[in-house]
């Protein structure tokens, strides 16, 4: 079973160069035309980068590390583009700076109609069960303020996952533990919530405590979810398991509006076959037909490695297809990252293990990869890159930033300087 504990760890320490404390590289990543390092993360400047990248209207990137900055409890950074084609690093907030600001953050961050940035902390706040956290401008820059304390009982604990923001600002996110109910695995499956904006401050609503699988019980629920939400045009949330469901190898979920707020359904549980999939750990894609994409970290009956999977709504059901099963070595395994969909229906991914085996110094790095639909049906894979573990980077877990014009911007977790992690961009 997948659970917090067994993802790639974003703890640990390693020796430090202090002359390669203001380092920010932008080398050609070896092997693939027009693509590039943007930065190599060296604990000064963060550390373990793990979220995805989000942009504003200039262009510039944001995003957060897990560790590294002032007080090793990691940074929120922003990337400019600069006039000579290379980019500028800024930290804009170290955490750690109070005992009570977070830190920690494993998810993406997002923008409000007002240019704020919103996030998540896995850890930290007054209760130690995590944060969401504001990050505004001001005429002094730019400045944090936690907006909510997880308390670990039915709000929940440990937000993995970033946000989504609705036209009217409220903010929709999951925590992978707590919920206030007991549920198969242990006490607090994790919860589905929602932050409403108000004169007194931001309120919090549970929108569902996830129950996991009791077949004792006739239970067969959700559990631990590490993904963010994804909202369709009618409002509709999206979001999936690791674990629980009728097979307890992980479900897709949906959240409806009602006159009630939001109703809950889980609309399919994984079996764990070779045509099927298990361990779905992160958010998913919606196209324009109303289709979700997203991947699984592993099948459990057939190759081991991972695969990209389709739900297509039909008369109110949903209908599952495996699109692709990975077959580890060179061509990638145990994806953890969404997809990314182009304007040609082509989907973007990454493999946080596999890849250029020979080369990696780790024997496994990761790999990015693109998947087109074939005319007639059925769709072909093709790794864009293999990282090596060096300057470009290793094991990348988060989604890629499409910019429209062609370019995919991702965060690697390790390789880089002593392995704190990189920025990296693809052009196919």
């Amino acid at each position: 079973m997948v659970t917090k504990s067994n993802r790639p760890q974003l703890a640990g320490s390693a020796s430090r160069s202090l002359a390669v404390a203001a380092m920010i590289l932008c080398v050609a990543l070896s092997g693939w035309a027009g693509g590039k390092t943007v930065v190599q993360f060296n604990q000064t400047n963060g550390q373990w980068p793990s979220g995805p990248l989000v942009a504003d209207a200039a262009g510039s990137l944001y995003g957060t590390t897990q560790l590294g900055g002032t007080f090793d409890e990691g940074v929120v950074f922003k990337l400019t583009p600069t006039a000579t084609g290379g980019w500028r690093n800024t930290v804009l907030y170290n955490f750690g700076t109070n005992t009570q600001d977070g830190g920690g953050s494993l998810g993406g961050l997002a923008f409000d109609s007002k240019g704020n940035l919103y996030g998540t902390s896995v850890g930290g706040g007054s209760s130690g069960a995590g944060t969401v956290f504001e990050i505004s401008r001001s005429s002094l820059g730019w400045t944090e303020t936690i907006i909510y304390n997880f308390t670990g009982k039915r709000d929940g604990r440990s937000p993995d996952a970033g946000l989504v923001i609705d036209a009217h600002g409220n903010l929709y996110g999951t925590t992978s533990q707590g919920g206030g109910v007991k549920c198969a695995i242990r006490i607090g499956c994790g919860t589905v919530y929602k932050l409403s904006h108000g004169s007194t401050g931001w309120t919090i609503r549970n929108l569902h405590s996830f129950l996991g699988t009791d077949s004792s019980t006739n239970t067969f629920d959700g559990a631990i979810p590490l993904g963010a939400l994804v909202f369709d045009s009618a409002g509709n949330l999206y979001g999936t398991t690791p674990a629980g469901g009728l097979y307890n190898y992980g479900t897709v979920f949906e959240l409806s509006p009602s006159s009630n707020g939001f109703t809950y359904s889980s609309i399919y549980s994984f079996g764990g076959y070779s045509t099927d999939g298990a361990f779905p750990s992160s958010s998913l894609t919606l196209d324009a037909a109303g289709n979700l994409y997203g991947t699984t970290w592993e099948n459990v009956q057939g190759p081991l490695n991972g695969s990209v999977f389709e739900l297509s709504p039909s008369g109110g059901t949903w209908t599952e297809t495996l699109l692709y099963t990975f077959l580890g070595g060179t061509d990638g395994s145990q994806p953890l990252s969404p997809v990314t969909l182009d304007s040609a229906g082509n989907l973007y991914g990454t493999t946080s293990q596999g890849g250029d085996t020979n080369n990696c110094y780790q024997g496994s790095c990761g790999t990015v990869f693109i998947m087109e639909p074939n005319v007639g049906g059925g769709w072909t894979e093709a790794v864009l890159y293999h990282f090596t573990g060096g300057s470009d980077g290793s094991t990348p877990v988060a989604g890629l930033f499409n910019d429209g014009s062609g370019n995919f911007f991702g965060t690697a977790q390790r390789g880089g300087v002593n392995s704190d992690g990189t920025v990296f961009e693809i052009t196919p």
